[in-house]
């Protein structure tokens, strides 16, 4: 796969909307499969959306439960946000 943000290699491509694509990737440093969310360049209301991502990824950071994705992190990539969530 190609070479992602900040150590994490892109493997595939899991779906994609209109404001975002979910992505597999790998952390190259210890091999663990992620999922990333990254925020398309020209979404509509791109700033509302980049917000409305980082809410995500906090919210996501605190909860803890078996039946919720945990939240691993935030990245910026080119300015945009990717949120790392556990790859169910």
């Amino acid at each position: 796969g190609r070479v992602g943000a900040q150590g994490y290699r892109i493997i595939d491509v899991l779906g994609a909307g209109t404001f975002g694509v979910v992505c597999v990737v790998e952390r190259i440093d210890d091999g663990a499969l992620l999922a990333a969310k990254v925020l398309r360049r020209r979404a509509p209301n791109a700033l509302e959306a980049a917000d409305r991502l980082r809410d995500e990824a906090r919210l996501l950071y605190g909860l803890r439960h078996p039946n919720v994705v945990r939240g691993e992190g935030l990245l910026e990539l080119a300015g945009r946000p990717v949120v790392l969530m556990e790859y169910v």
